[in-house]
This record gives structure tokens, C-alpha cells and sequence, in this order.
């Protein structure tokens, strides 16, 4: 994780540019501006992805336990 963020780092700014200015175009995904688009928009939205996924089973899973009732403290089940 932290040689992807120096990567997104440098990518982001002319530094990055001008140390891998000698790159052939054709090679253009080997610059850092290239990689960090690359790890932006591949891994960045496929862990976007999958912190939705979890969320969604997270508010499915409580609003299952409020439905049929498991957690009856909040409820109010007068038990104490």
C-alpha cells in the first residue's frame, strides 16, 4: 500500500512527470501519471465496490434482527 500511494503521489504532480519524461508513448502505462491511473481506476473503485457490499449486508443483516425481533432491548420487551 504504501509503494501504490508514492506511486499516486508522484503521479499527481510534475515531479512524476518529468522523472519519467525519457518514456516511450507507447509505453505511456509505465509513467507514473499512467500508473496512477491505472490504480485509480481499476483498484480504487474495486474496493469502493466491496465497502458498498459489506455496508449493504451490514444495514440487510440489522434490519433482518429488527424485523423478527432478536434484539428486543431497543424494542422495549419490558424484560428489566
Amino acid at each position: 500500500m504504501l509503494a501504490s500511494a508514492f506511486i499516486v503521489l508522484l503521479g499527481r504532480t510534475y515531479a512524476g512527470a518529468w522523472l519519467t519524461s525519457g518514456v516511450p508513448e507507447e509505453y505511456s502505462a509505465a509513467t507514473f501519471p499512467g500508473m496512477t491511473t491505472i490504480i485509480m481506476g481499476v483498484f480504487n473503485t474495486a474496493g469502493q465496490r466491496a465497502m458498498m457490499i459489506g455496508i449493504a449486508l451490514g444495514v440487510a443483516a440489522t434490519s433482518l434482527k429488527v424485523l423478527l425481533g432478536v434484539d428486543r432491548s431497543y424494542l422495549g420487551s419490558g424484560g428489566d
